[in-house]
Order: structure tokens, then sequence, then C-alpha cells
């Protein structure tokens, strides 16, 4: 959801600090690989940004995070995402707030500055705020004591409405009214009231002074009288719905009956003289016969067009309520408020029809919906639900997927994405599709909002802040940095070799049959990347060689694959060029977005546990350039024995030597390729791996 925010997506993206878990620098790096991914239809994962949010302890607090091992079922995911979007908006702002902190005045100029206006000047700081610009509202909270009338006056940033609904039922409720009221809420709590020097029934209001440019809302629906009022209002809105549709069909029958009467009239004077003599005359269809189709008042659609949305839904197939029209049965798709005065704000709703008009104007501001978050559950199969959003998404992101550049809406259940109607996004039938979150823009700012493109924070300076948190210092240096005169560019050779570790073990059985099936596998984590010079005078040599600290415990260093023994990856004991994993993903993005080609064997695998989408064209893989459509693929100890005669990986794999290898197999390749012999070198190869059994002639002495 926030990806399609276009301000929110600029911010995050645009942002850059040195704190090691950081979620706005996280946001953005997840951000930035949505953008590749959107050209090239590969999905993303948000590893690393749940790596850094698990750290922080506020979210644990508020049990905003799941393991593998909870149970679907007992899981209350509406109430969740409303903790979550709660929660997230503020510590984004938080961490805005830090990085305005360090342009701050000094401690010194700090001290010499009263307490009240240091406090003000900060306030104004979180008000203006980049998060705060864009969800913010300038709100002043009233606390009155019923006693004494005591007045205190207190303004703050409001960046979220929580939906209230009426505790009483009475009548029908539009959405608008709901809205209204949840903004003025007036409630009365015990408080303390300096006036009275104790604790009193204090009056609780809001009056807002500015309105957002981006309004979030959580809808509540998670206790059983919002769900009753719900409810209530969604059989209101049927009975509705069914009146209307009765209605219009008595008129329509009402019409109809006169203009067959009026015709029967007409025939009967033209065919009185062939009564008269017995001739046949054209019966009246005053009633229906039963081979007539009956209009019902709700009629459903049929069984394929119910399997097939629920399918796009996640769903079993449902018997409910999948009826039509759906505009009525939701949301509406825009809403106008206006400030009044005394800081109330009134809303009234807005058609799809009235929506593509309307502007704003003394009457109020315009608001459209652009997007909303549901909870969807089959009421069957209770641990068979999740979390869906529908999306407007915006004219510049259709030209970027090269789509039709019209605003569309879709659903996003996964990796599943699907175009939908308008309607269908603010349709919620009672029993297994409920909202939780909701977004509105000002219509106003929508289109200004979708050109915002974010600045690139990551720049060469990222290799020169190379520094080891090894307290013991290097042993040895394996690599040279770059030079400012050789940073790469645009299409220049950069060799890489990534190696990992087991943070946990894979899980699986063996059935009786003798299958084996993974129940759950493996999760590795990046312990060193290893990039080389793939031109120029140092061509072959290495200028990063990062082992990554990690705080996580390593159940498997893998030494005998990744060459990482236990201690390397501990700042108290390693030896080696020790940095962080954002660090390191920093120096990587710059290259990926210097438009570097990497050259390496099984880059796809190594850049997936990285975290980070690189483009199809910036990738050479050698374990695809020496391959042959459906065979085997050829390991690196292979291919350099026998086109390099090599013996590579005699111990342990070393990422500098398979760095270097899969650099000198490319330019093997470009050779075979120029020459026309890349064809029978491949036969060549298969031919003497089959031999061999794919094994290197030797390698179990050396063994």
């Amino acid at each position: 959801m926030f990806y399609y925010i276009a301000p929110l997506r600029a911010l995050m993206m645009s942002h850059l600090c040195e704190r090691e878990f950081c979620l706005v620098c996280e946001l953005g790096f997840l951000f930035h690989m949505l953008d590749v991914s959107m050209g090239q239809g590969t999905p993303c994962h948000a590893s690393n940004f749940l790596r850094a949010f698990r750290t922080i302890p506020e979210a644990s607090a508020m049990s905003l995070t799941l393991s593998d091992q909870d149970n679907r079922a007992k899981i209350n995911f509406l109430s969740k995402i409303q903790s979550w979007n709660r929660w997230i908006t503020p510590a984004l702002r938080k961490y805005e707030e830090k990085v305005l902190q360090v342009t701050d005045t000094s401690n010194e100029e700090k001290a010499a500055k009263s307490e009240k206006t240091y406090s003000t000047e900060r306030q104004d700081k979180r008000e203006h705020s980049p998060v705060s610009s864009i969800f913010g509202a300038h709100v002043v909270s009233i606390n009155k004591c019923t006693k004494c009338s005591f007045e205190i006056h207190k303004e703050t940033t409001s960046l979220l409405v929580n939906l209230a609904f009426p505790e009483v039922i009475d009548g029908r409720c539009s959405f608008a009214s709901v809205v209204e009221r949840s903004l003025s809420l007036e409630q009365t709590r015990q408080a303390w009231c300096d006036s009275c020097t104790r604790y009193q029934p204090i009056e609780q209001s809001r009056r807002y002074k500015t309105l957002p440019k981006t309004l979030a809302m959580n809808c509540g629906l998670d206790s059983s009288q919002d769900i009753k009022f719900w409810k209530h209002q969604f059989e209101l809105m049927l009975t509705e719905i069914r009146d209307k549709k009765k209605e219009e069909e008595k008129k329509a029958a009402e019409a109809k009956q006169g203009s067959v009467d009026k015709e029967n009239n007409k025939t009967s004077e033209k065919t009185a003289p062939s009564l008269a003599t017995g001739s046949p005359s054209t019966p009246s269809k005053r009633y229906p016969d039963s081979s007539t189709p009956q209009p019902s008042p709700a009629r459903p659609c049929s069984g394929i067009q119910v399997e097939t949305a629920m399918k796009k839904w996640g769903l079993s197939l449902l018997l409910a309520c999948w009826t039509k029209p759906w505009s009525t049965l939701g949301f509406p798709l825009g809403m106008k408020a206006k400030l009044n005065e005394d800081g109330t704000v009134s809303f009234s709703e807005l058609t799809k029809t009235e929506l593509e008009t309307a502007v704003d104007d003394e009457d109020g501001v315009v608001y459209e919906l652009v997007g909303v978050v549901s909870h969807v559950a089959d009421p069957r199969f209770p641990d068979k639900n999740n979390l869906v959003a529908c999306i407007r998404v915006g004219p510049s992101y259709h030209v970027r997927a090269k789509v039709s550049s019209v605003s569309h809406w879709y659903l996003f259940n996964d990796i599943s994405i699907q175009p939908i109607t308008a309607e269908e996004a603010v349709w919620f039938p009672c029993g297994w599709k409920t909202p939780c979150v909701l977004y509105w823009q000002r219509k106003k700012f929508h289109t200004e909002f979708q050109k915002a493109e974010p600045t690139k924070p990551i720049t060469a300076d990222v290799f020169g802040e190379d520094k080891s948190l090894a307290q013991r210092g290097r042993k040895r240096i394996t690599f040279t940095p770059l030079t400012a005169d050789e940073m790469p560019g645009e299409g220049d050779l950069v060799a890489m070799d990534a190696e990992f570790v087991n943070l946990h073990q894979e899980e699986a059985e063996i059935r009786s049959d003798g299958t084996r099936t993974t129940i759950k596998p493996s999760h590795k984590s990046v312990a060193r990347i290893t990039c080389i010079r793939g031109q120029g005078p140092l061509e072959g040599t290495p200028f990063m060689d990062d082992y990554i600290s990690t705080q996580e415990q390593v159940v498997d260093y893998l030494t005998q694959f990744s060459g990482i023994k236990p201690g390397d990856l501990d700042a108290n004991f390693s030896q080696k060029h020790l940095t962080t994993l954002k660090s390191t993903y920093v120096k990587l993005r710059y290259l990926v977005d210097k438009g570097v080609k990497f050259v390496g064997h099984g880059l796809k695998n190594d850049f997936r546990v990285i975290n980070m989408t690189v483009p199809m064209a910036q990738l050479i893989d050698t374990v695809h350039l020496f391959h042959m459509s459906h065979n085997r693929m050829v390991s690196l100890k292979f291919l350099a024995w026998h086109f390099l005669k090599l013996k590579i990986q005699s111990v342990t794999h070393d990422s500098i030597e398979d760095a270097r290898t899969a650099l000198a197999l490319y330019q093997k390749y470009c050779e075979l390729k120029a020459e026309g012999d890349l064809v029978m070198e491949l036969q060549k190869l298969y031919e003497a791996g089959k031999k061999a059994q794919w094994r290197v002639p030797g390698e179990e002495e050396d063994e």
C-alpha cells in the first residue's frame, strides 16, 4: 500500500542514514526492488526489512511479529493489521525526526534557549516532517474538567483516524456520518485536573485546524458491537436494494401493461371482422407464461462467475451473497470534507460519477479512495484466512510497466495480482470479507503525488566509509579499495561471489513410501560478499571482500562450502574485514544503480539471499552460459577444470577464487563465441562430464 502512495515512496527511497537497522532505509531498499522487478515480473521478498523490523522492541511488545509456528486460525489478522497501521506511521516519523536532529543546533545552543522555545521548535519540526506533511492533520486536543470547567489545549499532529461506530443502532447510517463522528469524537474519562488538584471526569474533544493530504483510517470492526452495527447496516442496505428493485419492476410492469392494453385495443379494432367469422386473432401477453424468465430482486452471478471471483480472492467456492449491484453495498469511492469554523469537519459522500467532476471549492475538499486493506476468510476453513489489498494504481506505474496508462484498481493477494472494478474494491459482504484499513487522498494533490520522484541518496562515498567492525583489526588485507578514477560505470564488468551460513536447519520428513518431503526449508544468511575488477590495470583484483556481522545465532557455518569458520562473523573474535549487511548492501546498490554487469556463477540465488533485485540485463551467469537445453547445470568446479585446466575448491570454497574463475570463464565464453566454436565445445563438455560422472579427475584422492 505504501509503495503506491507516491510521495511516501519517494520519501523512503530518498532516505539513507548510518543506522544499521532503520525501517525507512529498508523500506527504500524494498521499494527500489519493486521498481526494478516491475519491468521483469519477478516477485520481491521483504526479508531484510523484516530482519530490521524484528529488532524493534515496540514491535515485539505489540505482537506485530509472527513466527512460522503461529496457528493462522488463532491470529486475529484484522486487529493485527490495524495495530501495525497505528504503529508504523509514527515510527517512520520518528526515524525522520532523528535525521532532522543531525542538522539541528548544537547542545550548547539548545541549553541557552528556554525550555518552552525549544519545545515549540521540536513541535514545529514534527508538524513539518516529511511523513507529517503526507499524513498529518493539525489538531487541537481539548481537555475540559466537568467540575470546574478548567481547559487545557494541546496542539498535536494526527496521523490516523480510528472509525468509531455508534453504540445505538438506529436506522441507516451513512459512511460519511461515521467518519464525521470519528473525527470529532467527544468522550469523558477520569483524569487529573490541575485546577481541582484531583482526578475528575474530563471531557476530551478534538478540533481540526488543517486536513491531511492523505487520510489514513482504521476501520475497527474488531469488537462484537462493531460487527453487529456493520451487519445491521448491511441488512438495511440489502433491504433498500430489494425495495428499490421491486419498485422499479412494478413501474416497469405497469408501463408494459399500459402499452400492451393499448396495443390490444388497436388490434381488437383491426380484427373485429375476422372475429365475427371465426378467424384467429393475436392472443394477449398480459400474463407471462412459464418460459418467460422472471427477474429477481437480488440476482446472483452464475456459478462460474462466483467460482472465478473466489479463486481471485483466494477462497473456496462460497454460495454466499455474491450479489450485484456492488456500489450500493460498500464504501463510497469519494467524499467531500468541509472544515468548519468551530474546528469540526463535515463529510458528504460522492458517487463514482460525481467524483469524476468534483473539485475543491468553498463547500469543501474532495477525497478519493486510493486503497483498501481487507481481511478475507472462508468460514468453513478457519486456518485459511489472509490479508489482501485493493489499490488504485496511478498512470505513472502503468507507463513503467508498459501497459495502459489509465488509473485502475488492482487486487494484491500475495504474489497474485488481478485487475478489478472499482465497485469490487469497496464491496464488503458479511461473512468472508471485512475492511481493515482505508487510504484516501486529496484529489487536487493526487495527480501531483503521482509525479513525485525520489532522489538518489547512494553515492560513491559509500566506498569511502569502509570501516571494519572487528575489534582485533584485520589480520591481512584481502582487497584493494577503489580509487576515485576507477569507479565502475555503466556496462563495466564486476565479478562477484557470495558465501552463506545457515540460521535455521531444514526440517523434513520421510514418508512410508520412501519419499522425502521438506516441511520447512533452511534459512540462509549472507556471510561474505566479494567483488572483483573486471577490467583495467588491476583486472582480477578484489575491491570488496566483506564478512557480514550477524546478531542471530548461526546453526551451521557450512565451512566446507562457504569457507566461513566460527568467530569470523563475531566482532569480538573476527580478524576479517567485518561489516554490517547494510554497509555492504548500499555498495552493491551503488553498482546496480550505475548499470555495471555482474559476472558470477549462480548469481540469481546469491542476490535472492542478499535480498536485492538486479535487472536481468546486468547479470552474466556462467551457469547459464555453459548450459545446453534439456541437460543438467554444470558446477563451477567442473567448468574450471574442463575449460581453464584449473582445480578449485579443493578443500573449501573461497569467494575470491570463485569470482576470479567466473570472470575467466566468461572471457573463455566470449572467445569461443567469437570463433564460432561454442556449440561444439558445449557438446564436448557434456561428453566429458558424463564420462567422468561430473567429478573432477583426482578429486577423490585430494579429498
